[in-house]
């Protein structure tokens, strides 16, 4: 064909014996659907439930196609698959419990961005699931254990995806709610070892969540210890406690005590030190330069919030503060917020930094 359509590419696509084929036929995992739901649940609940069951019987094999190698039921029964299989086996299982879904194809963003006007064949290189609930779109991948319903891969968010449905066929937008999202809150005292000691409350959703369930799961506390404060220096940390490990839909909670020990210089009679202390966010510019010849693509927003209350000794005054700041982008694309409060020889300070924009051409 000189210039190939994406009707007629779904045409094909639905005719393949191992795509349109497999997703219709409702007997292959029927007794399952009925295991794992009920008939009288909410529609939410049920994508919810069959999601979860996929998500968590499937372990995907690292390998990314459109069209699977394997039959469905061959890929339930191994309990392996590549994404097309698990994504479709998620598809079929779906329609059998009574739920809209069809595939969806896509360009990964390392493969570059979709033609949305010629079905060029090499230009797509990845399946996921959408399902439809009361007029609502749900983009579904099942290849992660640790990653809730409704967010993709961070390798899918390439702007547009196309449905594979003869009668449903568009084109659909792959960002939904994804950010990395971090939020640190120190308590903290300055001893008389020159030293700062408290208690941290951290808190992860989105992707920072997403990777540091699956840091923790692999490699348990000591290996996340290891992989996450090796850079943060000379420090101690003591009684850390997770919370909502296994609730994906939930952040990420981390608490512990801390004891940071490289932080201040003094000279003299003055002691300084850098206020932004933070283990986890990257508070560094890398926008440095006047002019950029190349756009940006971030893939999701990015919200970054630090707070810092830290008790000063009772012969210690305040010399100098950070200035206060706050710089926006255009229609508030970007925001950084920085500000400080100082009274009864406690000072606090607090930064809020924002990426809500994408892309930057």
């Amino acid at each position: 064909e000189i210039s190939p359509t994406y009707a007629k590419l779904t045409e094909k696509l639905m005719n393949n014996s191992m795509v349109g084929g497999q997703i219709n036929n409702k007997l292959l995992f029927s007794a399952t659907i009925k295991e794992i739901t009920h008939e009288d649940d909410a529609p939410l609940k049920k994508m919810q439930s069959v999601y979860s069951y996929v998500q968590q019987h499937m372990q995907w094999n690292g390998y990314d196609q459109v069209i699977p190698d394997v039959s469905l039921n061959k890929a339930h029964r191994v309990a392996t698959g590549t994404n097309a299989e698990i994504n479709l086996l998620l598809v079929n299982m779906l329609r059998t419990a009574g739920i809209p879904a069809d595939p969806v194809v896509l360009s990964t963003r390392e493969n570059g961005r979709i033609n949305t006007f010629v079905a060029i064949a090499n230009n797509i290189d990845y399946l996921i699931c959408i399902a439809n609930i009361n007029g609502k779109d749900y983009l579904l991948d099942a290849t992660d254990k640790f990653r809730p319903a409704g967010m993709l891969p961070f390798k899918c968010l390439n702007i547009e995806g196309w449905v594979l449905s003869p009668t449903r066929g568009r084109w659909v937008k792959l960002l939904n709610e994804e950010s990395y999202t971090t939020r640190e809150h120190y308590d903290l005292k300055l001893n008389s070892n020159g030293e700062f000691e408290g208690h941290a409350v951290i808190s992860f959703s989105g992707y920072d969540a997403v990777d540091l369930r699956r840091l923790l799961y692999n490699e348990g506390e000591e290996g996340f210890r290891e992989e996450v404060f090796a850079e943060a220096g000379n420090l101690t940390i003591s009684n850390m406690v997770f919370q909502h490990t296994d609730s994906l839909e939930s952040p990420l909670r981390l608490t512990f005590n801390v004891k940071f020990r490289h932080l201040l210089q003094k000279a003299d009679q003055m002691v300084f030190f850098r206020p932004m202390i933070s283990l986890f966010g990257d508070y560094v510019n890398s926008w440095v330069k006047d002019e950029r010849n190349f756009p940006i693509d971030r893939g999701c927003p990015t919200f970054d919030s630090l707070t810092c209350i830290l008790h000063l000794p009772d012969n210690y005054l305040v010399e100098e503060l950070p200035k206060s700041a706050k710089i926006l982008l255009p229609n508030q694309e970007a925001k950084f917020e920085l500000g400080n409060t100082y009274s009864n020889n406690v000072l606090t300070i607090t930064s809020n930094l924002t990426v809500s924009k994408t892309r930057f051409e």
